[in-house]
């Protein structure tokens, strides 16, 4: 500026001697001032990236956790990522984590890291990271209690901080433990930490809205977690009670319990009790129609068997006229009452009252009619092997007379009868009989409606011919050829290859015959028209069978009747004379 002000007077002529500028010119000057420009640009510039610098985070790495007893890896891991994210949280680190050892390390640096028992090779096994410190440690079951240990490592390998943290707990809970280890290294780092709390609410009863400073946040139970510290106003609504409120203080790394016991309304109690009361009789009154109703199904259940069981009694020829009467005299006497649910009753009482009525007034010295009886026409007599075989084979079986084979298999054939049946259906003794005038054979018409094994069907058969049943003494189980003359070509009764005339509750049956080379017993399934063999253990039904001993089957079978009648009436003789005795 001096010498700009010398060379503007000398051009004025105010100045007498040549001014010197000492080989300073304009582009000197000019270069001075973009210098300076250049400076102050260069300090500004540079500034931000000192104070960068100065601000940058630390690099801290987080190991995954080492699962130890009773902790899976899996459990690990993730408790691995809680930690992480609680020590991100502060802002005060720039977090790495398992996902980063993977994509910077190569993968035999990254097992060698995983598999480091002490800091040093932990250290050297992670120097591509650049971190400045590192979180590692251990997870396992000690007894009932859970002991997470976590330690945190310098650049020099050594232990900076070392914390440990037990909890009796089930494994949800073991996420508190974390945050409170976090907290205190959080804590030591970087001086206070606020961290979050959370609030656990429950209410009697449940399912209620939990609202926070107004804010509707779920219902209960539940835990309302990650909660700033401070004093909040906690509040439970339920339609039909009244709302509870409370205000809680929260702390850092603290659960608050809160349970609210919701008080319902008067009104809506009091109406709510009215309909339970009202509901309470409803169901009362329906039990008690249902528990009559149950009563009187079981007595027309009994009076519709005591009724089958009298008319069968009453078509008995081997009864006397007061026996019949004294029947019909008892089924109305104890059933006397009228069914409110049904209107049969009044019908078998009617025909009751009828019967009693002609038993009554039936002549002493008049038998009592017997029931028609049509003489079998004569039919060309078959007759069948009626002795067991022990060890009848398959192709014996196949070669049976009177069978039509129309198809075999490996475990039997299918085949029905060539025999024409004479059937008759009689009651002798109240047990139903069906004779079969062709075969000379007497079945057991409903046959015994229990299954049972091959050797408990023996017994119950021994049993049957105990008691007696139609007076003989002599069923057995029937030979397989005796079983196969019930087979008919086609489904007459019901869904079953057998004649009508028989029970549809016997689908398959046993036979006294075994299978050769087998703990196996011959038998006849009337669903599928098979011819088969079945293990002694397995379960089948027993139709019995008895032969008649000669041709003439109505004699035969009226000789066991007569000797029976004998016997009663000689019982009856000693039970009077005895009576006449005792009251003289």
């Amino acid at each position: 500026m001096k010498y700009l002000k010398l060379e503007s007077l000398q051009k004025q002529g105010k100045l007498r001697f040549p001014v010197r500028t000492a080989g300073v010119t304009k582009s000197d000057i000019m270069r001075k001032h973009l210098l300076q420009i250049l400076i102050i640009s260069f300090i500004f510039l540079i500034y931000p990236i000192i104070h960068a610098a100065e601000e940058e985070k630390d690099r801290l790495l987080v190991v995954p956790l080492k699962a130890q007893i009773g902790i899976q890896k899996e459990e690990a891991i993730l408790l691995t990522d809680i930690l992480s994210v609680e020590l991100y949280r502060s802002g005060k680190f720039t977090i790495l984590n398992r996902d980063d050892m993977k994509a910077v390390l190569t993968e035999k640096e990254f097992e060698l890291a995983m598999g480091c028992d002490d800091n040093v090779c932990l250290l050297e096994n992670v120097a591509k990271l650049a971190v400045n410190k590192l979180v590692a440690g251990n997870i396992g079951k000690l007894g009932n209690k859970y002991v997470v240990s976590i330690r945190m490592i310098n650049e020099d390998g050594e232990n900076e901080i070392m914390e440990r943290d037990y909890c009796d707990c089930p494994l949800e809970e073991l996420t508190k433990s974390i945050e409170r280890i976090s907290f205190k290294f959080l804590k030591y780092l970087v001086g206070e930490v606020a961290m979050d709390g959370s609030i656990r609410v429950e209410s009697e009863p449940g399912g209620a809205r939990i609202y926070l400073d107004g804010d509707n946040i779920g219902t209960t139970p539940d835990s309302i977690r990650y909660i700033n510290p401070g004093t909040y106003k906690v509040e439970v609504k339920m339609d039909g009670y009244k709302v509870w409120s409370k205000r809680v203080n929260v702390e850092a790394s603290e659960e608050v319990p809160v349970f609210a016991r919701l008080e319902a309304e008067t009104k809506k109690l009091e109406e709510e009790k009215r309909l339970i009361e009202e509901e309470w009789r409803r169901l009362k009154k329906e039990r008690e129609l249902a528990e009559i109703e149950t009563h009187w199904s079981e007595w027309q259940h009994r009076l519709e068997y005591t009724y089958n069981k009298t008319l069968k009694h009453d078509e008995d020829t081997n009864l006397s006229v007061k026996e019949k009467a004294q029947i019909w005299q008892d089924l109305i006497k104890n059933f006397e009452h009228d069914n409110p649910y049904s209107t049969e009753d009044e019908a078998m009482r009617s025909h009751a009252m009828r019967r009693l009525e002609y038993w009554r007034n039936f002549p002493e010295e008049q038998k009592p009619p017997s029931p028609p009886h049509i003489q079998p026409p004569k039919t060309k007599q078959v007759f069948l092997r009626s002795h067991y075989k022990r060890d009848l084979s398959l192709a014996q079986a196949q070669s049976m007379p009177y069978i039509s084979i129309r198809e075999k298999n490996w475990n039997g054939f299918n085949a029905h009868s060539t025999i024409k049946h004479n059937y008759e259906v009689n009651i002798i003794n109240g047990d139903e009989v069906v004779i079969d005038h062709t075969t000379g054979l007497m079945w057991v018409k409903s046959g015994l409606t229990r299954q049972a094994t091959w050797n408990a069907a023996r017994k119950m058969v021994q049993k049957l011919n105990r008691r007696g049943c139609a007076g003989y003494h002599d069923w057995r189980l029937p030979t397989l050829e005796e079983a196969i003359s019930l087979l008919e070509s086609s489904k007459k009764n019901g869904n079953l290859y057998i004649a009508p005339i028989f029970d549809r509750n016997q689908r398959w049956i046993w036979t006294g015959d075994k299978k050769r080379g087998s703990n196996e017993a011959w038998d006849v399934n009337f669903v599928y028209g098979i011819v088969s063999w079945s293990p002694f253990n397995d379960h089948g039904f027993v139709r019995p069978v008895r032969s008649l001993k000669k041709s003439k089957y109505r004699k035969d079978y009226k000789k066991p009747i007569e000797r029976l009648m004998k016997q009663r009436i000689d019982k009856r003789r000693k039970i009077d004379k005895w009576k006449s005795d005792h009251w003289k």
